[in-house]
């Protein structure tokens, strides 16, 4: 089955540095029509942590030198759902990591949830997925999936652009950076996690 008739179309934000789940939240509510937030806001709200030499850049965030503690960190001490009570989101959140589902049923799952309406953000390995660039943890949105060719469309915010990427490719780049899926729905829908 093809899901393209699911495809979320997404105003496309550009991420800035070590922005990429802050621009992916604000598509998500550009989608939705709800209210939008400075990346650096979000990514503050979300234990931002980048090197010292980014230190004008963002005051206000943790410093560290190590390469894969850089970004946002939305499931710290349930950050993420903090930031969404504060302020008045309306949305359900559910965190679904990707070695609680079969590799043989992400599909599945995200054939369901796109067709129940959700949106999903996925983190990955760049390195991983694209096969270029270096080993850091990296999200898009998951706009279209196509089941009968196993590829995924991406909405990736710092291409600023949508991506095909096979299946086995993103599982590897999940895997890798031991990831997962966040899922958005309304606060009455339903989000689809149960693949065992």
């Amino acid at each position: 089955m093809t899901n393209d008739q699911h495809t979320k179309l997404y105003v496309l934000e550009k991420s800035d540095s070590y922005m990429c789940f802050p621009a992916c939240l604000n598509m998500i509510f550009k989608r939705r029509g709800l209210r939008v937030f400075p990346q650096q806001q979000i990514a503050y709200s979300l234990n931002l942590k980048v090197p010292l030499s980014m230190k004008e850049k963002y005051p206000d965030a943790q410093f560290t030198e190590i390469e894969a503690e850089w970004g946002v960190h939305p499931n710290e001490r349930n950050l993420l759902e903090e930031f969404i009570n504060k302020n008045e989101i309306k949305l359900s959140l559910k965190y679904v990591n990707a070695r609680d589902i079969p590799s043989s049923s992400i599909m599945d799952f995200l054939c369901d949830n796109l067709e129940s309406g959700n949106d999903i953000i996925v983190g990955y390995d760049y390195a991983t997925v694209f096969q270029d660039g270096l080993n850091v943890g990296h999200v898009s949105l998951i706009s279209s999936v196509d089941d009968l060719k196993n590829l995924i469309i991406l909405t990736d915010p710092e291409e600023v652009q949508l991506v095909q990427i096979n299946v086995k490719q993103l599982i590897a780049g999940i895997l890798k950076d031991s990831s997962g899926f966040w899922v958005f729905s309304s606060p009455n829908g339903r989000i689809f996690t149960c693949y065992l």
